[in-house]
């Protein structure tokens, strides 16, 4: 089975008909696959949240709503800090990976990116080249430190890989 971390813009896209049609076609052939489980995080539902117009808003959380309950984690930690000898807190802090991402992509982009990882999924399905597609090469150094043999593809690039060409 091949886990692909599906990005907000991918559905958003779908709703708004904002896809190019090769891109369509191909994300409606990796749609028709049985080797392929699609997964994200909530992370879509609160970028969705954040969408100005009311209607769209409400379409985009309904969409969410629809899809099966996905798996989620938490990209921080709660920790006992000590403020004094005496009194201990918790403190909320990112996690180590989080962090890392957060340093090469928008945190938006770094917390779904973050999701991909720890789900152990094989592929980021992504239509934004100018934040996420962009990036991979420009920081493929960090992005190697971090060892998540994630593949960072649009509809297209996957359909490619996945038929082997």
């Amino acid at each position: 089975m091949i886990k692909v971390y599906l990005d907000t813009c991918v559905l958003s896209g779908l709703k708004n008909s904002k896809i190019d049609l090769n891109q369509l076609k191909a994300l409606e052939q990796l749609c028709d696959r049985e080797d392929i489980e699609f997964v994200s995080s909530e992370k879509m539902l609160d970028e969705f949240l954040q969408t100005q117009n009311n209607r769209t808003r409400m379409e985009l959380r309904i969409l969410y709503k629809l899809i099966d309950k996905l798996p989620s984690k938490n990209i921080t930690e709660t920790t006992t800090a000590f403020l004094s000898p005496m009194q201990p807190a918790a403190v909320e802090r990112k996690l180590p990976l989080y962090e890392k991402l957060e340093n090469i992509f928008d945190s938006d982009d770094a917390e779904h990116i973050y999701y991909a990882i720890i789900g152990d999924c094989d592929y980021f399905l992504t239509l934004d080249n100018n934040t996420i597609l962009s990036r991979i090469g420009e920081y493929k150094k960090e992005l190697d430190a971090i060892n998540s043999n994630i593949i960072y593809v649009n509809p297209v690039s996957l359909l490619k890989r996945i038929n082997g060409e």
